[in-house]
């Protein structure tokens, strides 16, 4: 879901330069995988090729569907209709989308896994765990975390709105100095999962069975704490991103209603700029 995430994030920021940007979906998806399997140059261009169908079934998929939704945002919006609900509704609703893209993406990950010798298992274990020291490190830096987590919901929601006004700015800047995100509890859950997978031994069928898991049910394979620490702070972020939508000036809803046309019109021809 992360890679997902990002990419989505990657459209939105995006959109200016379609041409130069849209060249960029494969070979990011591409990166994000061998980053951690580093695959060997015997089976490279066979992984490749499946991270190409993995970018072409969220063209086909998941690209319609989030324009479909840009679409119904944009009519409440433009209505002046948006209430709490829709915009809590709206983010369920896409991260369902990302539950089900995992699920269709599936078959490429299971052809990534047999492309997988023991090098490759290698590879895994020892970049997740460099991933994860790196992170547990930036963790530590608590101000630091939170600036950062502040400054790109802020780049996120300027996006869509233009410049923040005052008020708004506030809301933010409270909201991130009282409710940080559970980053240690994601530290130990990532960690659990690098248990998982070095139990497995490189043993392909048992990587292969916790990869179905991991796209089928996802919640049950996080540890209970982080589970419902995360779901907690997703759902006070809806609050914010709703109460800094209902202080919106006229000039930014127009902004927002323009943003959500253009990015589900890209959404829509296929010119993806990611």
């Amino acid at each position: 879901m992360r890679i997902l995430l990002a990419l989505l994030l990657l459209l939105c920021t995006a959109c200016s330069r379609i041409e130069i940007a849209k060249r960029w979906g494969d070979t990011f998806l591409w990166w994000q995988v061998n980053d951690l399997v580093e695959y060997s140059s015997a089976v490279k261009a066979e992984a490749r090729k499946q991270t190409d169908q993995m970018y072409a079934t969220i063209q086909a998929k998941g690209f319609p569907a989030w324009a479909e939704q840009m679409e119904a945002f944009k009519a409440k919006v433009e209505a002046k209709s948006l209430k709490q609900e829709d915009v809590s509704n709206s983010m369920q609703e896409l991260r369902k989308q990302f539950e089900q893209l995992g699920k269709d993406l599936q078959p490429n990950v299971l052809a990534l896994i047999d492309l997988m010798g023991e090098k490759e298992f290698q590879n895994l274990i020892r970049n997740y765990r460099k991933k994860i020291e790196k992170e547990q490190s930036e963790a530590e830096d608590v101000k630091s975390q939170r600036e950062a987590v502040e400054e790109r919901y802020v780049s996120a929601i300027e996006f869509f709105v233009g410049s923040l006004i005052g008020p708004q700015e506030k809301l933010i800047k409270d909201f991130m100095t009282n409710e940080p995100y559970p980053y240690q509890l994601q530290l130990k859950n990532k960690r659990r999962y690098l248990e998982m997978i070095e139990a497995t031994k490189g043993d392909k069928e048992k990587l292969k069975s916790l990869a179905k898991d991991f796209s089928v049910i996802n919640s049950s394979l996080e540890a209970a704490e982080f589970h419902s620490a995360r779901a907690a702070y997703v759902e006070k972020m809806d609050q914010l991103t709703f109460k800094v939508l209902e202080q919106m000036t006229e000039k930014q809803r127009k902004h927002l209603s323009a943003k959500l046309g253009e990015v589900a019109k890209v959404l829509r021809d296929g010119k993806v700029p990611l």
